[in-house]
């Protein structure tokens, strides 16, 4: 049980295609460049604020007399706005990218963990762990508001939004901490609580979509409120598909016929010259093992209750105006791809 995608191997394979290395950041952050050209989009215009709008000249006569008037907009005033909302809207793409990337670079750092463990991945995981959390602070206090919603067709989304009302900062920053605690082996009740809270998570990722799904078929304008219900199933599939890439490698490691590993002993007058320091037991691989298909076992078991939650989508509106042809079990496996 990898994915819909094929098997570990294939995955991995496919993961070494990408030659990703998370221990460094190879975007030029600062020659990004916005290519958009929003003039081509003859009847698109961003939504005014007239209050903020300056009047027309000669019209300060008007004013004065607290006269009604209908004020005239130049295309210049226009432009300006225009231009005001595109550098909104880019400075909102580049922020999420910076959190795709910092997502990419820290499940990257997992897997090579995992499949190399040496003390560097460690401490480049830790590190990028640090950086995901850094990432979220910085773009949350920024308060970013939401590109205008009024219209079905939006050219300039509000995606980074939908990022940050999804669990991804939570779910990657409590498994991190569990991976990080997993591989070293040293603090069992944090491990075994960051197991515990892996499964948590898995099963309120699958709520989120029952309960998405069954609000959106009850509603009342179904093609105005599936752009919503589709970024919450999609994201929740995204982040469960991750969890469950990097819990097969887990899996993979700790089920290689693991070998008693020995406790660090302490010579005692090493143990006198450190204050009685007792020693260090390290979790066994086959109790390591146990916790991976802990959360395994609960990603298994949400996929399936997910299928049938998924055919329940109702897609017949959609499908009557064309919108949509594609069996939502289709769509399901797309998704978990």
């Amino acid at each position: 049980m990898v994915c819909f995608s094929g098997t570990l191997a294939q995955n991995l394979a496919a993961y070494r295609l990408m030659r990703i290395k998370p221990q460094e950041d190879r975007i030029k952050w600062d020659e990004m460049s916005d290519n958009r050209d929003l003039t081509i989009f003859v009847h698109w215009d961003p939504v005014v604020d007239y209050s903020k709008v300056l009047p027309p000249e000669g019209a300060e006569s008007v004013l004065k007399n607290n006269e009604n008037y209908a004020i005239v907009l130049e295309s210049k005033t226009v432009e300006q706005l225009r231009e005001e909302c595109q550098k909104e809207s880019f400075m909102q793409e580049l922020e999420l990218l910076q959190l795709r990337s910092g997502l990419l670079r820290l499940v990257s750092s997992f897997v090579e963990l995992f499949t190399k463990g040496g003390d560097d991945e460690y401490q480049t995981a830790q590190d990028l762990g640090s950086h995901w959390d850094e990432l979220f602070r910085t773009v949350r206090a920024k308060n970013r508001l939401p590109a205008c919603e009024r219209f079905l067709v939006n050219l300039l989304p509000s995606r980074l939004h939908s990022v940050l009302a999804m669990p991804y900062e939570t779910v990657f920053r409590d498994l991190a901490s569990f991976l990080l605690a997993l591989w070293k082996g040293e603090k069992h009740e944090q491990i075994r609580s960051g197991a515990e809270g892996c499964v948590k998570h898995v099963n309120e990722l699958f709520a989120l979509i029952a309960s998405s799904i069954k609000t959106y078929n009850t509603s009342v304008d179904l093609l105005w409120n599936r752009k919503k219900v589709h970024d919450t199933v999609n994201a929740c599939v995204e982040i469960a598909s991750l969890i469950l890439f990097v819990m097969t490698v887990c899996f993979d490691k700790y089920s290689q016929a693991p070998a008693p590993q020995p406790t660090r002993k302490v010579k005692k007058k090493d143990s006198e010259q450190n204050n009685h320091e007792p020693a260090v037991v390290l979790m066994t691989d086959k109790n390591r093992l146990q916790l991976v298909v802990d959360v395994l076992r609960a990603l298994k078991t949400n996929l399936v209750d997910c299928e049938a939650v998924l055919c329940k989508y109702n897609m017949d509106f959609l499908a009557r105006h064309g919108r949509c042809k594609e069996h939502p079990t289709a769509q399901h496996q797309k998704l978990s791809h």
